[in-house]
């Protein structure tokens, strides 16, 4: 009992001392804004924050902000939290499941994962999907082992968790029922779903209040969802996307499947391993399926459906802990380690064994470079450059041009360019015909979009300011009048 808190307690403390000294100093994500925004006033419609609303997410960011005057820190407070407690829910699972020693490996691979460390540095809610995603699987495995004190729990954890992230229900409604099904009793199944009705209402109620009505709310969300998922239906993109984004969320733990593959026969009964296939197919399966279907967003998605396998890589040293055995898994979280602190993105006109990547550069660093600490220190830079912007322009002389986004954020993502410059008229541009109203002082345009897609305005006088390495690129409004589909004009 002595070593188990132990563990615990240092899960939680490594993973907390290992996330602090790098967690991002400002907010660098386009999301992140939105949650920002949506402390000083929740307005789905204006995407403060984005649907569906992650109504517990934000109530919970706010009310560390009572405390902390720093909606960054709160946010980062949140994911560091998060991060720790998934960590120690992983070791319990693994414990359960196999043995002790299963347990701790799974906490540590986990721990090390490229992506997941990643995002437990930044002001987003995934770490607090990935602790749902496995307080979750823990009480269902419990319920379904007999254990019926956990059920009630259960429920109770499903219903907060959709009110984290509501995607949640979609992914983890499956597990649920088969919990509820474990009870063998209608009346206590029938308990349990006015349990978890009663729960999501209590956040439910609150969220259309604030979204001024369902009819609204789901207006709102019906749009961006149409969008996020129907408009990228493409399977066979989305099975490279997957396979990519997964691999590297599991970097070097790649290996302890492998070896757990081998031995799966060796270590497991038939009967548990059927038992556990269809645990985790009903835990991992819907998300992956969905992914399938729809777009997987990015890599951080991979964890609803990795989390299983991470459990299962650590097979190999379920029966015995030879050498060999050590050695392999310090050999697997050493390189994870390595994989965070000195994988980078690719920069612009890099060449790579003579060949250019920039074909490559937006995909490599969207799904796999970003991950990794040089990726979030150059995500860091944009407050850097927006603060040059503000020293260097007049904000009644100069109007800033960023680009609209995509499946690739630019370098610097447009939502961020409105949160730290809001004095500045700034004007989104995409890849459709505009016409660009100006106000009549304005006298220059400056250019925060990527430097790719700057090599397409070659009909313009470019100039730049560089101050510590980075630079700004601005025009004459003169030059800048008309330029392929953008046309500017003042008004008079």
């Amino acid at each position: 009992m002595k070593k188990h808190v132990i563990t615990i307690v240092a899960l939680f403390l490594i993973t907390c001392l290992t996330r602090i000294p790098f967690a991002t100093k400002c907010i660098c994500e386009h999301d992140s804004v939105n949650f920002a925004l949506a402390i000083e006033s929740f307005d789905i419609a204006k995407h403060q924050p984005h649907p569906p609303g992650y109504i517990l997410y934000v109530g919970l960011a706010k009310f560390l902000n009572l405390f902390f005057k720093d909606i960054n820190k709160n946010f980062i407070i949140l994911s560091i939290l998060f991060s720790a407690i998934a960590v120690v829910l992983i070791y319990l699972l693994g414990k359960e499941i196999f043995n002790y020693r299963c347990g701790l490996i799974s906490g540590l691979f986990l721990l090390s994962s490229p992506v997941f460390w990643a995002y437990g540095e930044l002001a987003l809610s995934y770490t607090a999907e990935n602790l749902f995603f496995l307080l979750i699987a823990y009480m269902a495995y419990q319920v379904i082992r007999g254990k019926r004190q956990y059920i009630l729990w259960m429920s109770i954890a499903l219903g907060v968790g959709v009110g984290m992230r509501q995607n949640l229900i979609l992914y983890l409604l499956p597990l649920w029922i088969r919990g509820l099904v474990s009870l063998r009793s209608w009346k206590e199944a029938g308990k349990q779903v006015l349990i978890f009705g009663i729960v999501c209402l209590l956040w439910f109620i609150p969220l259309m209040i604030l979204s001024e009505g369902f009819s609204k709310y789901w207006s709102v969300s019906k749009e961006l969802g149409g969008n996020m998922l129907f408009s990228k239906f493409n399977p066979i993109k989305n099975v490279v996307y997957i396979v990519v984004g997964s691999v590297w969320t599991l970097g070097a733990i790649l290996i302890g499947i492998f070896m757990s593959l081998r031995r799966l026969n060796e270590s497991l009964a038939f009967r548990q391993k059927r038992e556990l296939l269809i645990f985790f197919a009903l835990w991992g399966g819907p998300s992956l399926l969905f992914f399938l279907i729809f777009s997987i967003g990015k890599s951080v998605h991979t964890l609803s459906y990795i989390l299983p396998f991470i459990v299962l890589s650590t097979v190999f040293v379920f029966n015995r802990w030879r050498v060999l055995d050590r050695i392999l898994v310090s050999i697997i979280i050493g390189t994870n380690c390595l994989l965070f602190f000195m994988v980078r993105p690719l920069s612009m006109g890099e060449q790579i064994m003579g060949i250019n990547t920039d074909k490559v550069k937006n995909f490599a660093n969207f799904w796999v470079l970003d991950h990794s600490n040089k990726g979030l220190r150059q995500k860091e830079k944009v407050k850097e450059i927006l603060n040059l912007v503000r020293k260097e322009f007049s904000s009644e002389k100069s109007a800033i041009c960023v680009a609209s986004g995509g499946n690739f954020q630019p370098y610097i993502p447009w939502r961020t360019v409105y949160y730290y410059l809001p004095e500045f008229s700034i004007f989104k541009i995409g890849d459709e015909v505009q016409v660009i109203e100006l106000k009549p002082k304005i006298e220059t345009i400056i250019w925060l979009v990527d430097k790719y897609d700057l090599k397409r305005y070659k009909n313009i006088k470019l100039n730049k300011v560089v101050d510590k390495g980075e630079e700004i690129y601005f025009s004459s409004i003169k030059d800048t009048l008309t330029i392929e589909n953008f046309k500017f004009y003042k008004e008079e």
